[in-house]
């Protein structure tokens, strides 16, 4: 059996919301990007319009 002090307990607590921030982080970047990318394309067709009109 491994004894985990209470202060063991705190630290791996905040290393596991540190890393759920991380993922939370790294999702809400991914769909920024993914609107940014989506935006793009969007700029790019009235674009490829314009020159055509």
């Amino acid at each position: 059996m491994i004894v985990v002090t209470d202060k063991q307990k705190e630290t791996i607590k905040k290393v596991e919301d540190m890393g759920k921030a991380d993922i939370d982080g790294l999702k809400a970047a991914a769909i920024f990007l993914k609107g940014l990318q989506t935006a793009m394309i969007i700029l790019a067709e009235d674009k490829q319009e314009n020159k055509t009109a």
